[in-house]
Order: C-alpha cells, then structure tokens, then sequence
C-alpha cells in the first residue's frame, strides 16, 4: 500500500496536473501508482517529491511508498 492519493490530495491537485507536473504522458500513470498496479521508477519518484514539493507539501519517497 502506498500513500501517494494521500498526499496528491493534500496537495490539491488531480491525477492529470500531478501527470503533467512529473512530465508525464498520461494521467493513468499516475492512477497505476495509486492502485499500486505499477511502480515508478527512481526519476518519477524524485518528480514526484519534486512535484509536491513546489504546492508546499513536504513528503519523501519512504513516505510516497513505505519499504515492505
């Protein structure tokens, strides 16, 4: 189970404004990670933070998805 819907609604933004925020193509990508049907990869993970980070919403990729 990860937290990135978590903190995607903290942050205010939609599955596509999160997309576009981490240069990605499609909004799906960003509901993937959220069903945990897909994992990101290290550079969508520090866009990620890097996306969150700029609406001022403090999180790290622990945080975004715990280690098992």
């Amino acid at each position: 189970m990860n937290n990135l819907r978590h903190y995607r609604e903290k942050a205010g933004m939609s599955q596509e404004e999160l997309a576009k925020a981490c240069g990605l193509e499609r909004q799906a990508s960003i509901s993937h990670y959220e069903t945990g049907r897909r994992n990101p990869g290290i550079k969508v993970m520090h866009a990620l933070v890097k996306a969150f980070a700029a609406k001022k919403v403090k999180v790290t990729m622990d945080k975004l998805f715990p280690p098992s």
